[in-house]
């Protein structure tokens, strides 16, 4: 772990793996408090030579550190929570929703109270059991102001059919009170939901022919608004022949209006009669009167299927909205470089940055950031999970990730300043190194200096020894290196141009 504390600002900043104690782990939601996180998660093990699937619920200080953590779950009885949300009820309960399966596929409503034990599970099977038993683990929860809970999951409800939304409401003690199904010839699945000061929910969706052909794809974000009845109020869908992902995530706006983060994307051929989507992240807004006000789509060096926005916080300063997503336009390096950006767009739908951080020496296509949230202090946190290179089992396949960002987006304190953001010409670089020491990953960036062509970082041990080196130009803002398999003791990060050395700084290992 990695982390500083900026006195000025009264702000935190880490990185760092999440260690569930199992051999795979998701951190999958984050509740930020002013005296703590709360994070759930979903984890895989073996329990007497069976698998298991469960749910972590656990408290994290303000240094990403555990305090307590516990499970559900077991090799007869399995239970998911992928992004529903996590809900605080009142001071001393809170809600999820997931997928739990023992003999039969279901979806599962769980409250916990404030010690992380679970307090009551809420269980509902496809209603078309038993011709169909599909529950998608695409799900949202929410609470109205009369402690009546409203839930949505995907669903089947016939062999030919899309995915649907099946809408629940229920009331504080976990019992149904009212159904209704949304189904369309197209693709459809619950990704974000908000509720109105009026108690109406807006749910943002999808309408896609993805199932049903492998080329000519129609995608189109959908929102749908609902009363507390399930009446339908308006639907809006993005305009027909442009490609608009899931409205993944949802904020209303003080006019009355709503941002929603998305991906804009492209379709790509893979042969001659199949393709596939290709996304950049993409902001949008509707205005009162539901009509696109303003779209801002951040382009990478590639577009990939992965791209799109997952989630999106405001800014805690109300000027602006921020944005999440993988990203991995590093094609022309050596070995895949991958990793995320947080975006930023003004509340006109201005771009206003980008911070990218490039994750070396780990699987392609991670980090996967699963939820992007705003904190007390004035910063923000990214949760989701990352994937060691294969060691034969010396690591987790996977382990949870925690990024504690400060109020401009930065890791490394001072990203936004002029010498990294607007460079003069001819001023010599400098490399700034967090944390140090390090445990386990070190950050750095270059600044004063754009990266020359021929430019590049290099990682050397106390013996001078080669131990990383990566093309500055392939890896833009905070690099991002793994140490916490190397020996404690002293290295060095170098930049150079055409072989030589033009900035280096020193950093410790610590156990």
């Amino acid at each position: 772990m990695f982390l500083v504390f900026d006195a000025a600002n009264a702000q935190i900043t880490f990185n760092k793996r999440f260690n569930a104690g199992f051999p795979f782990q998701n951190v999958t939601e984050i509740l930020p408090t002013d005296s703590c996180y709360y994070v759930i998660g979903v984890y895989t093990d073996t329990t007497g030579g069976l698998p298991t699937v469960g749910n972590f619920f656990t408290k994290l200080n303000l240094e990403g550190e555990t305090e307590w953590q516990k499970t559900i779950g077991g090799p007869s009885k399995h239970y998911e929570t992928w992004r529903a949300g996590l809900i605080s009820e009142s001071d001393s309960t809170f809600l999820t929703m997931g997928i739990t399966s023992d003999s039969v596929h279901k979806a599962v409503v769980i409250r916990y109270d404030i010690n992380g034990d679970t307090l009551a599970t809420k269980e509902f099977i496809n209603p078309f059991y038993p011709d169909e038993t599909f529950i998608s683990a695409s799900q949202v929860i929410t609470v109205l102001s009369n402690g009546d809970i409203i839930a949505a999951t995907g669903i089947n409800v016939g062999p030919e059919s899309n995915t649907d939304i099946y809408f629940l409401r229920l009331d504080e003690d976990l019992n149904l009170i009212d159904t209704y199904i949304y189904a369309d010839p197209l693709q459809n699945a619950p990704k974000d939901i908000i509720v109105t000061e009026e108690d109406d929910i807006i749910v943002g969706s999808v309408k896609s022919n993805i199932a049903q052909t492998s080329n000519n794809f129609t995608y189109r974000s959908h929102l749908l608004k609902l009363d507390e009845t399930f009446d339908m109020e308006w639907q809006y869908i993005t305009p027909a022949f442009e490609l608009y992902d899931f409205a993944n995530a949802l904020l209303p706006t003080p006019d009355g209006g709503l941002i929603v983060g998305t991906g804009k994307g492209v379709e790509t051929a893979i042969n001659s009669s199949s393709g596939r989507v290709d996304w950049n992240p993409c902001f949008f807004k509707l205005n009162a009167d539901r009509q696109m006000e303003w779209v801002r789509e951040f382009r990478g060096r590639t577009m990939g299927p992965i791209y799109a926005i997952v989630k999106i916080a405001q800014a805690t300063d109300s000027s602006g909205y921020l944005g999440v997503s993988r990203i991995a336009d590093f094609e022309s390096a050596e070995e895949p470089l991958n990793g995320m950006w947080v975006m930023k767009v003004s509340n006109a739908g201005d771009s206003l940055w980008a911070r990218h951080f490039t994750l070396i020496n780990e699987e392609p296509g991670m980090p996967e950031p699963m939820d992007l949230k705003a904190t007390p202090d004035g910063g923000y946190i990214v949760c989701g999970a990352i994937d060691p290179p294969g060691d034969g089992g010396v690591h987790p396949l996977r382990y949870g990730w925690l990024l504690k960002l400060d109020e401009h987006g930065c890791l490394v304190p001072g990203c936004h300043l002029p010498n990294s953001t607007a460079v003069e010409p001819g001023t010599p670089p400098q490399l700034a190194l967090f944390p140090n020491p390090a445990r386990d990953f070190i950050n750095f960036e270059l600044r004063g200096a754009r990266p020359a062509p021929d430019g590049a970082f290099r990682i050397l041990d106390a013996q001078s020894r080669l131990l990383q080196s990566i093309p500055a130009r392939e890896a833009p803002g905070t690099v991002v290196v793994p140490v916490h398999d190397w020996a404690a003791g002293a290295y060095v990060v170098q930049y150079l141009e055409s072989g030589r050395v033009r900035a280096a700084e020193q950093f410790l290992k610590v156990e």
